[in-house]
């Protein structure tokens, strides 16, 4: 059971992680603080590296939008509000646990069971649901940071750092 929310935690793990920083050449890391542009490409390599949407027969145009879709649903995720944040977390934890356990199921060839058919439509409503919240948690932080600034550009917001429009 492949599932893309699966990458969506691998993401985040790599992301919060930031124990490794002090591997990195200290000019790579200014150049990194200057430039959140190239944190988002590195944030798209690390996807496109690490998520395998297809099992073993990759469509490498279908690997890109894929890869875009999820990059796309992480900016969502990480610019709403910290407890949206929190919330989609949780549901992406829970659905991690569904998919490791439709991964067993398959493996012990059980897929054509009632148990089996249960979880992968809970993993379905699951994933739809972090996708809503998502949603929601963004439009309603620029909902917010519209009534603050008349100047907002929810897409500028959506591509830019977290220091141009402080709450």
């Amino acid at each position: 059971m492949d599932d893309r929310l699966a990458g969506a935690f691998l993401l985040l793990s790599f992301v919060t992680s930031n124990f490794t920083s002090k591997t990195v050449s200290p000019d790579f890391l200014k150049m990194l603080q200057r430039h959140y542009f190239l944190r988002l490409i590195i944030i798209i390599l690390l996807i496109f590296f690490t998520v395998n949407f297809t099992g073993d027969n990759i469509n490498i145009k279908d690997h890109l939008i894929n890869t875009f879709v999820l990059f796309f649903f992480y900016l969502l995720m990480t610019k709403s509000d910290i407890e949206v944040f929190g919330i989609i977390i949780f549901i992406i934890s829970i659905n991690y646990f569904i998919n490791t356990h439709l991964q067993y199921l398959a493996e012990e060839n059980k897929q054509n069971t009632e148990e089996y058919k249960k979880y992968e439509k809970y993993s379905s409503y699951i994933t739809n649901i972090a996708i809503i919240i998502s949603f929601v948690g963004f439009s309603y932080k620029c909902y917010k940071l519209n009534k603050k600034n008349k100047n907002f550009n929810p897409i500028k917001y959506l591509v830019s750092g977290f220091d141009e429009y402080k709450m």
